[in-house]
């Protein structure tokens, strides 16, 4: 969904955006992850904005934003 370094979400699969309007029980968490690679605090706010990322497309599709949840995950 991303590219190396990047925050900006490429896309979503129509599917996965229909599979979850779908299943109305379903909370989704949203993780961000980057790499070990650079700075623990430029890999931490990268985390940051690709977890902050997904929501908005979702919110976009009409996804329930109670049904939303995100994480931010640095591995380093």
């Amino acid at each position: 969904m991303f590219a190396r370094e990047r925050r900006k979400i490429t896309q979503i699969a129509p599917a996965l955006a229909e599979m979850l309007h779908d299943s109305p029980g379903l909370i989704i968490v949203i993780e961000g992850h980057s790499d070990d690679r650079g700075l623990v605090e430029y890999n931490d706010q990268l985390a940051l904005e690709r977890a902050e990322a997904v929501p908005q497309i979702l919110l976009n599709l009409s996804f329930p934003e109670d049904r939303l949840r995100t994480v931010d995950i640095s591995q380093f």
